[in-house]
């Protein structure tokens, strides 16, 4: 399954459970990520924004390892989409 997929199919099993991913549902404020400080945006809010966690703030495992803390194993991982984007030359190659 690939993310475009997998994004589509936690979107729609949200829908099934009668909540409306694009509605503000957070209480919280808007997803943010504890390591960086930087708001998400873009597809993370409807894939972090409707769940219900009491804390806005989000780490990867990789980054609660770096902090000292570790995920309980009863823990389940929630999608994101991270992306970065290419500097404006490879833009032009494409001739």
């Amino acid at each position: 399954m690939n993310i475009y997929e997998a994004v589509t199919h936690h979107l729609l099993d949200q829908m099934a459970a009668g909540m409306v991913p694009w509605r503000r549902t957070w209480q919280h404020g808007l997803p943010k990520s504890l390591a960086t400080g930087r708001d998400l945006r873009g597809i993370n809010l409807l894939l972090l924004g409707g769940t219900d966690f009491t804390s806005r703030y989000w780490l990867t495992s990789r980054q609660a390892q770096r902090l000292g803390g570790q995920i309980r194993h009863d823990e389940r991982a929630s999608p994101v989409l991270c992306w970065k984007s290419r500097p404006a030359e490879h833009l032009h190659r494409l001739k």
